[in-house]
């Protein structure tokens, strides 16, 4: 208790240092508490399910593109009635839907779910009950949407909503930890039955995921060599659809957090180091109290303390230290996490499980622990290790050995642990900048997407769907600041998922339908090129002439044309598709012109060859609407909106959203990770280069008396100058060297966030080292010029 109150009293009476620890500790802590409670949340903890372990799911895996998509009906149908190593299976495929309301519509993501998709998981409702058997027109809500549109009320069971022009009744509400497990793990706000052994009417279509129970024993090698067997049995029957299919099974946990994984353990790299830096600054603070207390500490050493007693007494002072900083970083951390949605431009996988608690706590404790022993423990054991008799003989002088190799050794740990900061925050900003910089096949400014959608029970025939679509566009381009308008089915930027289709030319060899390439399959009206700004290679764009009686057409991609035609003009050939929009289109077109490409799912993903057919040719009752304007997005969507309405009152007008902001959502997560190692970058180098300027500082002190002898002995200021300087940027360079080892070690944390830039690019880890080096320069020649002013006889008396 006594070292208690004699530790507390020496913090008390050194305020302004004692803060200093204790913001720094703060900080570091926090940032490392907080990073870590995101990865223990995200990635460490078992999902909020019945036996977590089991569940698995189920997609397919294209062989020739490498690429992992959906399972076809036939084969989710065959793995729920055929499966072994299965004892539960669950089916699941997410389409968006448009909410009507009093206050207008709105655009939400819908979940499809088999009915035993919920008892297979083991969840229950916050309210309600769950799906009844055989009952279609139900709905279950989520709880976000049940706290945001019914402020958490129990009315809603009953209530009933109007998607897509059909009514649905509310049975229940759901937790927010209940995931669709789709493909990039899709959050949904509406879940509605569907029967698992509903025959579907187009088998090129793979939009179902299947979520499973593994049997006791059964493994994911089983389950994968399962479905293999099932796609070659359907192969059989039918080569078109099912022939170059491999299955593609992972835990229920890795579909869900998909590559998050990254950008977390990269988070929590970056807080170790900057808390591990911050703390060695601290160790050399620390270094310096304790050799101010170097009599204090001889004289208790000569008269018989030993040096246990010595460092117990520097663990308690660092200890209150460190349990301050530990209170405030956890306050820190606690308010950032509720910060947290609003602080990421993105999604977070499991968002809604992130929450303070007991392992939190002892997380910050754990951190306050080890920084006791490195800042106090470690300088405290440096000191006491000295001989009792020179400490006294020189205690009151500071001599130029005193910590001196001890602080070199800080200091070029903090400039090594500063490297990997630089180099991961230029390469990711290199890499923002090439995605930022990438030509888009558009212009994104300025345009402005609103999805409207016609009750498919007004609109049977497909004529009057293509009619009521044409006189939209032309109402739409009338209307003031509209300088151009056109349709899409998928708007790119904004849909996440897209239709693919294998396909041929005609007039090329025949080819197994495994060998087939495939693209992706848009519907588009005239006037949707242009309104985009994208750009025509060869032939022409869509245009009147392209009706339901004229013939059948389509417009490619240069990526298409490139990789099957070979610099050949595709114009005028004519290509099958496997699949088409609607069952009675015509699968043969004749190709009419060529685009430029459009990386449908935005910057970070290479171009798909792409497949573009008339709406009036293939007329469906849901497209966005594309207009090109410079007037304020409101205005423009109030008079499309109203346009709309007059022509057709029951149409839903849903999502709007600009194609600029699009982009930024798409570049959000890029630019967070680019920005918040650019600012750890910052903070570790500013540290580095304040412990550079300390360790200089104290030995042009520690150095006076030599110094002056120089001076006085006929050394030009410049040389005194040279000196000072060596020796900080030996220390420097020695960090550095250790610094890039370090960064070519943890390059494998960002290698999967780059794009277009390689993780061991040579240009960016000189940069880095040469920057950091051209900082601790310019901070060294600060006491080197105190050095080359020192008056040689006031230095000599012993006076600076």
């Amino acid at each position: 208790m006594k070292q208690v109150v004699v530790a507390f009293r020496r913090i008390v009476n050194t305020p302004a240092f004692s803060a200093v620890v204790v913001l720094t500790l703060a900080l570091g802590i926090g940032a490392v508490t907080a990073a870590f409670t995101l990865v223990e949340s995200v990635l460490l903890r078992p999902l909020p399910y019945d036996s977590p372990d089991s569940l698995v799911r189920v997609l397919a895996f294209n062989r020739k593109e490498g690429q992992v998509e959906w399972l076809s009906w036939a084969e989710a149908i065959a793995l729920h009635a055929e499966s072994s190593s299965l004892q539960g299976v669950a089916v699941s495929t997410v389409f968006p839907a448009t909410l009507r309301t009093d206050e207008g519509s709105e655009r939400l993501e819908r979940a499809f779910v088999s009915y035993n998709y919920f008892p297979l998981l083991g969840v229950e409702p916050v309210l309600g009950s769950l799906f009844l058997e055989g009952e279609e027109r139900q709905v279950l809500v989520s709880r976000r949407l049940w706290l945001q549109r019914w402020s958490g009320s129990v009315d809603v069971l009953g209530r009933t909503l109007e998607l897509d022009g059909e009514l649905y009744t509310i049975t229940g509400v759901l937790p927010e930890t209940v995931y669709t497990h789709d493909l990039g793990s899709a959050p949904a706000d509406l879940w509605l039955p569907s029967p698992i052994d509903r025959e579907t009417a187009n088998p090129h279509f793979r939009i179902f995921t299947v979520i499973a129970r593994l049997s006791p024993g059964a493994t994911l090698e089983r389950v994968r060599e399962e479905l293999q067997a099932l796609q070659r049995r359907l192969a059989v029957e039918a080569p078109d659809v099912y022939e170059g299919w491999d299955a593609h099974v992972d835990t229920l946990h890795a579909s869900l957090v998909g590559k998050a994984d990254q950008g977390l353990y990269l988070l929590l790299g970056a807080v170790c180091l900057i808390l591990l830096i911050a703390t060695v600054n601290l160790a050399n603070l620390m270094t310096s109290r304790f050799l101010g207390r170097r009599r204090e500490i001889a004289t208790r050493l000569a008269l018989g303390d030993s040096s246990t007693g010595i460092l117990r007494d520097a663990a308690v002072e660092g200890g209150i230290l460190a349990v301050g900083g530990c209170a405030l970083g956890t306050l820190l951390a606690v308010g950032s996490l509720r910060l947290l949605p609003h602080l990421l431009p993105f999604t977070l996988p499991r968002e809604a499980e992130v929450a303070a608690d007991a392992r939190m706590i002892a997380t910050g404790l754990a951190s306050a622990a080890i920084a006791t022993v490195l800042f106090a423990l470690l300088p405290a054991l440096g000191v006491v290790k000295s001989d009792s008799a020179t400490a006294l003989r020189h205690a009151g002088r500071a001599l130029s050995g005193d910590g001196g190799r001890a602080r070199g050794f800080v200091v070029a740990a903090q400039v090594a642990l500063s490297i990997p900061l630089l180099v991961g925050a230029g390469l990711l900003t290199q890499s923002l900048f090439l995605l930022s910089e990438r030509h888009l096949g558009m212009q994104p400014d300025g345009l402005v997407n609103v999805r409207v959608s016609v009750p498919a029970s007004l609109y049977p025939e497909a004529n009057d769907r293509a009619q009521f679509f044409r006189r939209l566009l032309d109402t739409i381009r009338t209307l003031p600041g509209v300088k151009s308008a056109g349709a899409t089915l998928q708007v790119p930027l904004v849909a996440h998922q897209a239709d693919r289709t294998r396909f041929r030319f005609v007039e090329g060899p025949e080819l197994a339908a495994a060998d087939r390439p495939r693209a992706l399959l848009q519907v588009v009206t005239e006037g949707y090129f242009e309104t985009l700004g994208t750009r025509l290679v060869e032939g022409r764009l869509f245009d009147s002439r392209d009706d339901a009686g004229a013939d059948a057409v389509m417009i490619i991609s240069a990526e298409l044309a490139r990789r099957e035609r070979a610099g050949r003009s595709p114009v005028g050939l004519h290509i099958e598709t496997e699949l088409t929009i609607s069952p009675d289109e015509p699968n043969v077109r004749r190709v009419i012109g060529v685009v430029e490409d459009i990386p449908h799912f935005g910057p970070r993903f290479e171009a798909e060859p792409q497949i573009f057919v008339p709406h009036k040719q293939s007329p469906w009752p849901s497209m966005g609407i594309m207009m090109r304007t410079r007037e304020p997005v409101e205005s423009i969507v109030d008079r499309a909106r109203k346009a709309v309405l007059e022509l057709e009152k029951s149409a839903l007008v849903g999502e709007v959203t600009t194609l600029r902001e699009a982009l930024d959502t798409t570049l959000g997560e890029p630019r967070f990770h680019s920005r918040l190692l650019l600012v750890f970058a910052a903070v570790a180098t500013s540290l580095a280069c304040l412990g550079i300027y300390g360790l200089l500082s104290f030995a042009v002190t520690a150095r006076t008396r030599e110094l002056g002898l120089r001076a006085a002995l006929g050394a030009s200021p410049a040389s005194l100058v040279t000196l000072v300087v060596k020796s900080g940027l030996t220390v420097t360079l020695a960090g550095t060297a250790v610094g890039l080892a370090l960064a070519i070690a943890g390059t494998r944390l960002v290698q999967t966030l780059l794009f277009g830039v390689s993780a061991l690019d040579s240009k960016t880890f000189a940069a880095a080292a040469l920057f950091l080096l051209a900082f601790a320069l310019l901070t060294a020649l600060l006491p080197a010029r105190r050095a080359a002013t020192l008056d040689p006889v006031d230095a000599l008396r012993g006076r600076e």
